[in-house]
């Protein structure tokens, strides 16, 4: 019985070899947006308004796979800062994404594996672009209003195969991701002007290669005397991975110190998109230090014609074994 056990094990791991590919993922958010007033004046009380008649609220998911022909494509826009709530996702064979907007956060990732496939998602809520300033916030008289959100952003990207041509090799696979905030002012009071102008946008990428040997010009021979030959050597490339990420606290600053009303223009947004060109190869070309989150949404491997000579190498051990043991009896 043993050797029965042992013989079923060998070719259960002849079978269990599956396909590892190249792959992307990227993600970035805004999360726990929150708006703190403070009244300069208590006696006249203060308040803010984000505005629904300026600026727009916008949302767009891509998530295609060439492999199957697939693609799904969402988009919805609606005029307002931060002036609905929707979440959307996607999942493809091969390639996945989702984004989603509330009233205290914006977010969007993606992820893709094999040749062909590709994401792309954003979420944004801004004033429109205007030469002369575009408002979306109304910040009452002698009061401050505070914004904080804390924002993270992250890509990787991996190519565990060797490439075949090194023309093929150079950043197969790409992803990247950003995350921004914008809040611009200028009011003038009995304190003076002021003029305000902040932006800050945390971005990251990541880059992946496999390994090739690549032919490198080194020199000529001129040995012989009437005609010179080039001088070519082979170097081998290594693989390139990256994995980045990156948080950061955003804060900005609404003062007004006039007797009336101001306004502002302020504006978030998001964004992530990710390509894997590289087809699929077997987990034998695996490189070390891969993610598992890559490697577990690789499909189901076809087993290649060795696995399926030790898959009959098995079950003729198994058989010889049972005849051995009858005779023996």
């Amino acid at each position: 019985m043993r050797s029965i056990i042992k013989a079923t094990l060998v070719c259960a791991l002849g079978l269990s070899a599956s396909l590892a590919s190249a792959a992307v993922q990227s993600s970035a958010s805004i999360h726990n947006l929150s708006f703190q007033l403070i009244d300069l004046n208590p006696l006249d009380g203060a308040s803010f308004t984000l505005m629904n008649n300026a600026g727009t609220s916008s949302m767009s998911l891509n998530v295609s796979d060439a492999t199957y022909g697939e693609s799904d494509t969402f988009g919805r826009s609606r005029q307002g800062l931060l002036s609905f709530t929707k979440s959307v996702d996607s999942s493809l064979d091969n390639a996945s994404g989702s984004a989603s907007l509330s009233a205290t956060s914006l977010s969007v990732q993606g992820s893709a594996h094999g040749a062909g496939t590709s994401y792309s998602a954003s979420v944004s809520s801004a004033a429109p672009y205007s030469y002369y300033g575009a408002s979306n916030i109304t910040l009452s008289a002698q009061s401050i209003l505070v914004i904080r959100a804390e924002a993270s952003v992250f890509a990787e990207a991996v190519n565990p195969q060797d490439c075949s041509y090194s023309w093929w090799c150079y950043n197969t696979e790409s992803a990247s991701a950003t995350a921004s905030m914008s809040l611009n002012y200028s009011n003038s009071g009995a304190m003076g002007s002021v003029s305000y102008n902040y932006s800050d946008t945390l971005s990251v990428s990541a880059l992946a290669r496999g390994a090739y040997t690549d032919s490198v010009f080194v020199g000529y021979d001129c040995s012989t005397y009437w005609y010179c030959t080039s001088l070519y050597e082979n170097i081998l490339r290594p693989a390139t991975e990256q994995s980045n990420r990156d948080s950061r606290s955003f804060v900005a600053v609404f003062m007004n110190t006039s007797n009336s009303d101001a306004t502002a223009s302020f504006s978030l947004s998001v964004s992530t998109n990710g390509s894997a060109n590289t087809p699929f190869a077997p987990l034998g070309a695996l490189g070390a230090g891969a993610p598992v989150s890559m490697l577990s949404a690789t499909p189901p491997a076809v087993p290649e014609p060795s696995t399926w000579g030790l898959l009959v190498a098995g079950l003729l051990t198994v058989g010889v074994l049972r005849v051995r043991r009858q005779r023996q009896a």
